[in-house]
């Protein structure tokens, strides 16, 4: 009787949610000083409670028609100075941040849609599983992600952030918090991803991903997938959650792995020791498409065994399932790609899976 009430819960929960995102928060007021954004919500809860939804559906797309027209009487967007590029890379220079400065440097563009393009992107992903997935470890009780982690996670989120296929925005996950159930709803939706059984059919609608490919330099394409905003709700929350244990199990060499000092306090350490000892050799690698050639089995041992609560999450994510991206081709045109292993840059879950990865490579010789 109790599972049945648990999955009772979980259902309304998740029907409330999807009831909620595409027509009660689809599109923000193009007009402030006409009605402000709280104002606007309250009145589309009102009428959500009252069931309108024809309402609702009519405010949106007069909502969307202004956007359009406010973009158009915007203009292009105004490109920042050399001086300012040149401030701005002191600034993540000075932080330890040197690929920020790099890229301050050197704004990135993006590559073109087309045939080329998605040659070279499809080149850095893997279409097929490389090593079967290890089973599922025995069943064990996980704790959930409590309300505190997610309403810190919607409201740290960039509400103008370039939205997944489906065209929501972390902003409007983030609006739903106005509503008196929204936390409720958006922790349900989160915990939802750590239940066992859930069907591929039900996680493979949600593992589609728009793309963006930005250009390296040379023509080579650095893609960063899209993801549906509710997924990376989940995803982000969920590693949050589990950040010390990833940061165990990723181990001290990983500093960029929730660790306090993260990547810039590896910088400031690697110049005080060549400051200290100036003679010294120090040596340095690289790897060209590193999150692209990892594999995803050895970073699921290590969270099955360390981080169960992230692992779990993994096995949703990949499990009898397609990470789908879509490519642009053209003007409202795209290419699929089904990736079967390794990681996609972009998602939350990919920079501590990757970081899994590594660790279970370090650990044979180190």
């Amino acid at each position: 009787a109790e599972s049945s009430r648990i999955a009772d819960w979980r259902i309304e929960a998740h029907s409330r949610l999807a009831a909620y995102v595409p027509y009660l928060l689809l599109h923000q007021p193009a007009s402030p000083e006409k009605c402000s954004l709280r104002g606007t919500l309250t009145a589309r809860l009102r009428l959500a409670e009252a069931g309108d939804w024809a309402t609702l559906i009519e405010a949106a797309a007069r909502n969307e028609a202004d956007c359009r027209e406010a973009l158009r009487d915007a203009g292009p967007r105004r490109e920042p100075t050399r001086q300012q590029c040149l401030e701005r890379a002191a600034e993540r220079a000075a932080d330890g941040g040197l690929r920020a400065a790099a890229q301050a440097l050197r704004p990135c563009s993006t590559l073109p849609p087309g045939t080329e393009t998605t040659a070279k992107v499809a080149a850095l992903y893997s279409e097929a599983q490389q090593e079967p997935l290890p089973p599922r470890p025995p069943h064990a009780a996980i704790p959930w992600v409590e309300a505190k982690t997610v309403a810190a996670r919607a409201r740290a989120a960039r509400g103008g952030s370039t939205p997944g296929p489906y065209g929501e925005r972390t902003g409007h996950v983030r609006s739903l918090l106005v509503s008196p159930r929204g936390l409720e709803d958006l922790t349900a939706w989160v915990n939802f991803w750590l239940c066992e059984g859930l069907s591929a059919s039900f996680r493979q609608p949600w593992l589609h991903c728009g793309l963006v490919a930005l250009d390296k330099g040379g023509g080579k394409p650095r893609p960063i997938v899209l993801q549906e905003s509710l997924l990376k709700l989940v995803t982000g929350c969920v590693a949050q959650a589990s950040a010390s244990r990833l940061r165990a199990a990723a181990g001290d060499w990983q500093r960029g792995v929730y660790h306090p000092g993260g990547a810039p306090q590896l910088v400031w350490e690697l110049r005080q020791a060549v400051a200290a000892d100036p003679d010294a050799v120090l040596a340095g690698s690289d790897c060209r498409n590193a999150f692209g050639c990892a594999r995803r089995a050895p970073a699921l041992r290590v969270a099955d065994a360390e981080c169960p609560q992230f692992g779990r999450l993994l096995r949703n994510l990949w499990e009898d399932v397609d990470t789908v991206v879509h490519v642009p081709t053209g003007e409202g045109e795209h290419s699929e790609l089904r990736v079967q292993d390794g990681f996609v840059q972009g998602g939350c879950e990919a920079a501590p899976g990757f970081a899994l990865c590594l660790a279970s490579a370090m650990r044979r010789f180190l």
